[in-house]
């Protein structure tokens, strides 16, 4: 009476390890399905923000030639937070630390300094008044627990006051760019986050007041 009972047990018990077993699998097989897929879709989405690149870099060449006449700047300028947000979503896909979205961070850095540079002759030769900021921040909240509030009051004063013409070109601080490091020099950029507005670097977090009473100053 004991002995069947012992096989029957058995039994069950090798079922239901047949059966974990092969769920495991399962969810092994459609864990690597869904991640091929993502990497895939991170791919395309890579191939078309340097295509992005491309053209941009393109206008700003032409562009320049005869700044004046250039009629498309704020054209230019939403182009530009396009693919900044869309290497934004990159980063929340696959980490802000990844090697091909901090490559695709140091292209769209030396984007941001044409843009600004373009910007800044355009407002000595063409009568212009654009407010244009730098930001300077830190992904590690070790080093710097304030950066996103402050890039928050950035984007936040941004589009409260459009009238302004307020332009925020942020820069990670920790990439390793040429590019940024003279950027950082020049504006003697030592801590984050630090922001430059209309060629006044403030060191440190600066709250919203000062931040607006700056840009309407001018």
């Amino acid at each position: 009476m004991v002995e069947p009972k012992r096989k029957i047990s058995k039994n069950k018990y090798l079922l239901a390890f047949f059966i974990s077993s092969s769920i495991f699998i399962i969810g092994i097989l459609v864990g690597a399905l869904i991640t091929n897929a993502k990497y895939s879709s991170l791919d395309l989405a890579m191939q078309d923000i340097r295509a992005q690149i491309l053209s941009l870099e393109t206008q700003y060449a032409i562009a320049e030639n005869n700044p004046c006449s250039f009629v498309n700047f704020e054209d230019l300028s939403k182009e530009l937070y396009f693919m900044g947000d869309s290497i934004t979503l990159l980063e929340g896909q696959v980490g802000k630390t990844n090697n091909r979205v901090l490559e695709l961070v140091k292209y769209y850095s030396i984007l941001e300094i044409k843009h600004y540079l373009f910007l800044k002759s355009v407002n000595e030769k063409c009568d212009k008044n654009y407010r244009l900021v730098l930001f300077f921040y830190s992904n590690d909240e070790d080093k710097c627990g304030s950066c996103g509030q402050q890039g928050y009051i950035l984007s936040f004063l941004r589009k409260k006051y459009p009238n302004l013409n307020i332009h925020v070109y942020s820069f990670n601080s920790d990439i390793d760019s040429p590019a940024v490091e003279t950027l950082k020099h020049y504006y003697n950029i030592t801590l984050v986050p630090s922001i430059v507005i209309n060629e006044n670097t403030y060191s440190g977090y600066s709250d919203v007041e000062f931040i607006e009473s700056t840009l309407k100053s001018f």
